[in-house]
């Protein structure tokens, strides 16, 4: 009788505690939906605006190339106001294609697709003002093609230095699953956007030497064995064991490694190895997920 009352009791916790596993897969895939949804809502958003903007910028260089045809020469006496016509086009013509420009690498990581305006228009500003002729006080245009390599190689250095980002947990990770990606949801530092606070993914935007560095905090008797990954490659693993304790302790990795645009890089829990614990993140230690661009 004891046995069989024990046996019974005994699969009551067995069912209870699949029942608690299937509820929280049901949880994490309801909450992966959710990001799907939003990531192809921005998707959508950023392709209408691109969509926008080029429809923009081809009316705009109209306007621009029949202002240049009225300037066949090098040097043309223009008015006042047809050089005020000039500059204004110019102007926004290059705001509009370095926004588009900015949109089309923070979707694709593809620095390559440089827009440059089409013409570089310098001024000389004669003082005397009393004729139509040079020196009158009329601004002389002077309208020649760009150094392309050169504002290309600018546009690279300044895109090139401004890629970080910097991530911490909101709230503590209660028991995490194997395999399991980290998403370090709180941002306070995300130059250029690479890093997805809801997917937990950095990716590349240019090509170079990336750095990377995640800390994790976990309580009493807790063991876990954490992963950073680069695509489908495991680049460092960090173990934490203090389950004959009941301190709170931090583990910590750093990697150095090459990335090209497209390259994604997250910290997940190990593919095979189980959980034991929560992973704190709080007042007194933030788990946190960092990187950085050391060099092009």
């Amino acid at each position: 009788m004891n046995n069989t009352v024990f046996a019974f009791i005994l699969f009551l916790v067995c069912n209870a505690e699949i029942f608690d596993r299937n509820e929280d897969q049901m949880r994490r895939l309801d909450e992966l939906e959710k990001v799907v949804k939003r990531i192809q809502q921005q998707n959508q958003l950023l392709e209408e605006t691109v969509t926008i903007q080029q429809t923009e910028m081809t009316e705009l260089k109209t306007q621009l190339a029949n202002l240049k045809g009225e300037n066949k020469n090098s040097y043309t006496d223009q008015s006042g106001t047809d050089f005020h016509k000039v500059q204004t086009v110019s102007k926004i013509l290059n705001e509009n294609e370095l926004i588009n420009s900015t949109d089309e690498s923070n979707r694709h990581g593809d620095e390559t697709n440089i827009h440059i305006m089409d013409t570089v228009i310098e001024t000389e500003v004669y003082n005397n003002a009393t004729s139509n002729e040079p020196g009158s006080g009329m601004k002389n245009v002077t309208i020649h093609e760009p150094d392309y390599e050169l504002i290309a190689n600018q546009k690279r250095y300044v895109s090139s230095q401004a890629v970080a980002f910097y991530a911490v947990f909101s709230n503590n990770e209660h028991a995490p699953s194997a395999h399991n990606t980290l998403v370090f949801d709180i941002v306070r530092t995300n130059a250029q956007g690479a890093y997805n606070q809801y997917s937990g993914i950095f990716t590349a935007p240019v090509s170079g030497f990336y750095v990377f560095t995640f800390s994790i905090q976990m309580g009493c008797h807790a063991q876990g064995s954490f992963e950073i990954v680069k695509n489908a490659d495991v680049e460092g693993v960090a173990f934490l064991d203090i389950r004959n304790g009941c301190d709170a302790e931090q583990v910590t990795m750093t990697i150095v490694s090459e990335l090209v645009p497209g390259d994604v890089v997250f910290v997940r829990t190990h593919a095979t190895r189980y959980i034991r614990g929560d992973i704190f993140s709080n007042a007194e230690g933030r788990s946190s997920f960092a990187g950085w661009l050391l060099s092009v």
